[in-house]
């Protein structure tokens, strides 16, 4: 035995020793043949899809002859398609890259590969070699005017605008006028400052095809970029009378009503635009979801965005997406109920999108109806495989129906799938796994770890709601709305009035616009006895749960609490029973508006 290993071990030590100088040894022409083995190998490999291996192939390939352009343009290649982190930063990019110069070089009427060569160096930003076999291609390709193109954003990269202009005249010159070349001529002057140029490009395409309407939308959209929106106007009906069919003259008119604030003629033509059968689908939901968002933050009459999804429901009676935005303009209109009965109906139509559950799961959280948000993820659960953003809304949802272990299962998965091990409510060691998340991984932790404490303070169980939060601060202290459930906890429980005030103080400093943290500092100095400085923060929530339009009973119960220990009775019952109609079964609310007194 002790023989067998010894003479495997001489064996080893002799390749070691001699392995090298055995391929020194080599002549150039073996040298050469062997290199090309590898490589036909690798290309053999490539063919039947292999591309690990022939990635190796190519690689020795190069290691035994470095001067084989074929090998080691392909070995150069493979390093940018292959994912290590060593091989794809800029300077190992580069150096890959330098493998393919040799065989684009050698072989310049290769022209895939070296366009290739020329797109990769321009996107590493090595403009000036881009630069140079683009123009080779050019030249030697002069039916190939794309390249043309390609050469021109290099160009506009490197600032050179005189270089853009004429590299986009050549293509000009080869293919004639074309709305796409002189479009971007005129935004690539105006870019520069140069309206002067911009408007003669326009003018110069229209007086090559004057019939089309495309050159007097881009004319029309220049005068409306500098304000000019009565010659903008005559452009844009210029093009719907060239083209009365047509819905993008029409589509540009409403963008202009819009900046002119005529709403009339605004829901004039974007209706005209919907009707209209060049624009697919996904065009026509950008259209009306623009057109909705404007809605809602002018707060507007709703009746025009319903008229307007009756046009596309009649057009596509069918089609789960336009139910989908219908279903979240419902609820962006103050419509839950109304949301979740559209969204329901896109779910029957296509059960396997789950960004639908989610959406109806959200509307019925704000309905309250958490039970029915818990049966969604079930029904969901039957067909697809829930990702996380839909596990959060079910935890959410299951801790609300009071089933604990069901969301606290979720929960704890998905933090161990972010953090291996990590502990629930014991103390949470910033180890080497910790320090390596990113910001948004951070964040992510410790929104779970604060809906642990949520979830195990309505448990019951302060001393693991508490420890989750602790960790949920730990993991990241700029986690607003998890400091304030603690600090309000806190107070709540008696726990810590001044731990609970620090961590109160700093949700307020974090978000000072948020009417529930201000609700949950007042309420903390109201414990304190602090009535004046309670009152100021109160009526801060107040107002901008006002500025809300959500309101909340929990801040009018404060405000009175607190009025009443300033003596100002009356006020104080004013405020009860305005929290006792937003939530007329709270017994303690309902003592209080009775008796005219605290209740605790």
């Amino acid at each position: 035995m002790r023989k067998l290993i010894f003479i495997a071990l001489t064996t080893l030590l002799a390749a070691s020793l001699f392995g090298r100088s055995a391929a020194e040894r080599l002549t150039p022409a073996q040298r050469a043949a062997k290199a090309r083995y590898y490589y036909m190998e690798g290309v053999r490999l490539q063919a039947e899809d292999k591309s690990g291996e022939a990635y190796e192939m190519f690689r020795h390939a190069y290691r035994v002859d470095p001067s084989y352009a074929e090998a080691a343009s392909a070995y150069g290649l493979g390093n940018i398609y292959i994912e290590n982190d060593s091989l794809t930063t800029p300077d190992g990019l580069l150096e890959s890259l330098s493998k393919v110069k040799t065989f684009v070089d050698k072989y310049p009427d290769d022209y895939h590969e070296s366009f290739y060569y020329a797109y990769i160096a321009s996107q590493l930003e090595d403009n000036a070699e881009a630069v140079r076999v683009f123009k080779r291609l050019a030249e030697r390709f002069p039916e190939k005017s794309s390249v043309l193109l390609s050469l021109s954003d290099v160009y506009s990269r490197m600032d050179s605008s005189a270089k853009v202009i004429e590299t986009l005249d050549k293509y000009e010159s080869i293919e004639g006028k074309s709305i796409p070349i002189s479009t971007r001529k005129s935004l690539y002057y105006f870019a520069q400052g140069d309206t002067v140029s911009a408007l003669r490009e326009s003018d110069d395409y229209l007086r090559s095809n004057p019939s089309g309407p495309e050159g007097y939308i881009v004319k029309g959209a220049l005068f409306q970029t500098i304000g000019a929106t009565d010659s903008a106007l005559v452009c844009y009906e210029t093009a719907e009378r060239i083209a009365p069919e047509s819905g993008r003259p029409k589509l540009m008119l409403s963008s202009l009503y819009k900046m002119l604030n005529d709403s009339v003629k605004f829901d004039e033509y974007t209706y005209k635009s919907l009707l209209s059968e060049d624009f697919d689908l996904d065009q026509k939901l950008g259209i009306l979801g623009d057109y909705l968002r404007t809605l809602i933050s002018d707060k507007s009459d709703h009746a025009r965005g319903d008229h307007l999804f009756e046009v596309l429901d009649r057009q596509y009676p069918y089609e789960p997406r336009v139910l989908d935005l219908e279903a979240r303009y419902a609820y962006e209109k103050g419509d839950p109920k109304g949301a979740r009965e559209i969204i329901s109906r896109a779910i029957d139509l296509a059960p396997d999108v789950e960004d639908y559950y989610g959406s109806k799961m959200s509307y019925q959280i704000a309905l309250d109806d958490y039970a029915g948000a818990v049966a969604t993820y079930r029904r969901a659960e039957e067909v697809i495989e829930p990702g996380e953003g839909l596990k959060f809304i079910y935890a959410t949802a299951a801790t609300q129906t009071g089933d604990f272990d069901g969301a606290g299962k979720v929960l704890h998965t998905l933090l161990e799938e972010m953090i291996p091990g990590a502990p629930i409510y014991d103390s949470l060691p910033m180890n080497a796994t910790v320090k390596q998340l990113d910001y948004a991984s951070l964040m992510q932790a410790s929104v779970i770890y604060g809906m642990l404490g949520d979830l195990y303070y309505q448990a019951k169980d302060t001393v693991k709601s508490f420890g989750a939060y602790e960790n949920a601060v730990r993991l990241m202290p700029y986690n607003f709305l998890t400091l304030n459930n603690y600090a309000y906890f806190l107070a709540e429980s008696g726990s810590d009035l001044d731990k609970a005030e620090n961590l109160s103080k700093q949700a307020v400093e974090g978000d000072p616009e948020s009417s529930t943290i201000l609700d949950t500092y007042a309420y903390i100095l109201f414990l304190r006895g602090r009535y004046p400085e309670a009152l100021e923060y109160q009526e801060k929530a107040l107002k901008n749960m006002a500025d809300s339009n959500n309101p909340d009973a929990e801040i009018y119960k404060h405000l009175g609490d607190i009025l009443y220990f300033l003596d100002r009775k009356d006020e104080a019952m004013e405020n009860w029973k305005k929290a006792l109609e937003i939530e007329p079964e709270d017994e303690t609310l309902r003592q209080k508006v009775e008796s005219g007194k605290y209740v605790k």
